[in-house]
């Protein structure tokens, strides 16, 4: 489907979590490759001795991140996103090992938007396809969600004597528990489950993790 010239495309705020020990090889890649494409993007990082000027977010530039924090920090990082962030439609939750092909990203925010511009909406690839056929989990896989899909999570991630939700942002470690969080609880709904799009339009594990399983062959799909 072409989008007409005129038809204003829809803001995509892009946010990537990273610890410093990988600013100086996967971080730069990530700067360089894809998340300099994004209408915005900052690194939610610790910044140490490198060369390299990051945009880093306000609030968490004293903050390093170990790799089971991914799911405590994408929830720490939320609100202020939503409160500093308003005139963005799309915000897409990536790591330094995340490889995003911004062509597709753009075209399936459009086609999201056609489904439904009011739903909640989300879409985090082939993240629960792989724990539940292969039992591999993953930990930072790129999660991208709408603004409306943003504000449920803020409200309902707001209520801390809640058991329920203290348990999704303090007990989960990886991404298949993150989303099941963001069904249960904020009542987000996935593209995949509506059947709007594959899901290997992202993947969740590395490229190499791919090709040395002969039962995980796949390839990212490209949107028409």
């Amino acid at each position: 489907m072409l989008i007409p010239s005129s038809a204003k495309l829809s803001s995509i705020f892009c946010f990537v979590l990273s610890s410093s020990s990988k600013h100086e090889k996967s971080s730069i890649a990530t700067l360089y490759t894809w998340a300099k494409r994004c209408d915005r993007f900052y690194f939610v990082t610790k910044l140490q001795n490198t060369s390299v000027d990051f945009m880093m977010l306000e609030n968490f530039q004293n903050i390093d991140m170990l790799e089971n924090e991914t799911v405590e920090r994408t929830f720490d990082v939320l609100p202020t996103i939503s409160k500093d962030f308003s005139s963005y439609s799309w915000f897409l939750r990536a790591t330094d090992e995340t490889i995003v092909i911004m062509e597709n990203l753009r075209k399936l925010v459009s086609r999201l938007d056609s489904y439904s511009s009011q739903l909640p909406i989300a879409y985090a690839g082939d993240v629960e396809r792989m724990y539940k056929q292969h039992q591999m989990i993953s930990n930072g896989a790129a999660i991208l969600f709408n603004r409306q899909a943003l504000n449920q999570m803020i409200i309902a991630f707001a209520n801390e004597d809640n058991t329920q939700v203290e348990k999704c942002k303090y007990d989960s470690i990886n991404d298949y528990e993150l989303i099941q969080c963001l069904k249960m609880v904020a009542k987000i709904q996935f593209a995949n489950d509506l059947g709007i799009v594959k899901d290997n339009l992202f993947l969740s594990q590395t490229i190499l993790t791919y090709k040395l399983n002969e039962q995980l062959q796949v390839r990212i799909s490209i949107l028409p």
